[in-house]
């Protein structure tokens, strides 16, 4: 597989040379050379991710955008004509697309709480959200959006950490009794039949099955099992 990687590598590397080194000055021949490797690692990349070979793709993906651009939607310092060409890579969440000359991405969420809009649109913890459910069911999409929200939010990992922290902040490492009330959405003295009703209203909402969310469904169940033992 590495070397199928470098010899696609070195071809591209190569036609560039052929096609342009007699023509182009040192700056532009440079240029084409990081376009032409560039683009050659963004189809490594999809190609690695339809064999299913994530640990290898999304570096590659990373490689390829940083030579054409400067990525994930930050300002693009150049000044030349865009070509028009984009690269699009489709997953079970996920439509995403790369615009080979700005290195601008773009995407729209296709399946779940957030379908239908525009990835630019989500905010951080809409993200992490749909991070976490994708993390349970569809591992591709996932780590399209770990790339996305390093660039985005940076700070996004240790976030996540202490709210998941504070999920399963009881002393066996099982939600809290607290947590579970705030999740349904209920105070101290509710009844068994209490938590029951508001379970179900929220599954109602936000099961899987009516495009819901994966992460906040488990939740909710984890909260169901936690106030019904207490009220034994």
């Amino acid at each position: 597989m590495q070397a199928f990687i470098l010899g696609l590598l070195a071809l591209a590397v190569v036609l560039v040379l052929v096609n342009r080194f007699t023509t182009a000055s040192p700056a532009r021949l440079a240029r084409n050379i990081k376009r032409g490797v560039g683009a050659a690692m963004i189809a490594v990349a999809v190609l690695l991710a339809v064999r299913g070979v994530a640990a290898l793709s999304m570096p590659a993906a990373m490689l390829g955008l940083w030579l054409l651009g400067d990525g994930f939607g930050l300002a693009s310092r150049r000044t030349t004509r865009s070509s028009g060409q984009t690269s699009r890579v489709v997953t079970d969440h996920l439509e995403m697309e790369l615009e080979h000359d700005t290195g601008r991405i773009s995407g729209t969420v296709t399946r779940g709480l957030f379908s239908g809009r525009a990835i630019e649109s989500l905010a951080a913890e809409e993200l992490a959200l749909l991070w976490q459910d994708c993390r349970l069911t569809d591992q591709q999409s996932a780590q399209i959006l770990e790339v996305y929200l390093d660039h985005r939010h940076p700070t996004w990992r240790e976030d996540v950490a202490r709210g998941e922290e504070r999920m399963a902040s009881a002393p066996d490492g099982r939600m809290s009794v607290e947590e579970a009330y705030e999740i349904l959405g209920l105070s101290r003295g509710a009844t068994r039949e209490d938590v029951r009703q508001a379970h179900r209203e929220l599954m109602l909402r936000l099961h899987p099955d009516r495009g819901g969310s994966t992460y906040l469904a488990a939740k909710i169940n984890e909260a169901k099992g936690v106030l019904l033992e207490k009220l034994k």
